[in-house]
């Protein structure tokens, strides 16, 4: 391979990582919008029945080149009455932190468990990960009950 082939492949190569760059900068951005709307009261959301397995298996983040860390744990929730794109954008947000901060190797686990609330039928989605020593988050960076809440 002569010099000007190399350079055409590397041309190539940075062109692609600039584009998942963007790509990546871009979901963010629509995850803290997303949240923002969401804290405003201004997000309105669409119910309907959503299959689990459908859902998670669509996320960029479970396609990707980690997948085999990924473990899915369904339990008895097949399907779930909840807004599939609020609930795209949380656990595609929920899994990519579990990404980026678990040790290398380690497992990933995405579990479900049946759960009432209120009273009513309800759901638990739970993402577990091993993390290095220190990066774990802290009391103030936990939602009710003890679970991580990552935000862009």
């Amino acid at each position: 391979m002569d010099l000007r082939h190399l350079r055409y492949f590397v041309a190539v190569a940075e062109e692609e990582n600039i584009g998942r760059a963007a790509d990546s900068m871009s979901a963010i951005v629509d995850r803290c919008i997303e949240l923002e709307r969401l804290d405003r009261g201004e997000q309105s959301i669409h119910l309907s029945e959503c299959i689990l397995l459908d859902v998670v298996t669509a996320l960029d983040v479970v396609c990707g080149a980690d997948n085999p860390r990924l473990r899915i744990e369904l339990n008895d929730v097949d399907s779930v009455l909840a807004d599939r794109h609020l609930l795209e954008v949380a656990l595609g947000n929920l899994l990519d932190n579990a990404l980026k901060y678990a040790l290398p190797g380690t497992p990933i686990t995405l579990r479900s468990d049946a759960e009432q609330r209120g009273g009513k039928p309800g759901f638990r989605l739970s993402v577990d990960n091993r993390v290095a020593a220190g990066s774990a988050p802290g009391a103030g960076q936990t939602i009710a009950g003890g679970h991580p809440c990552y935000r862009p």
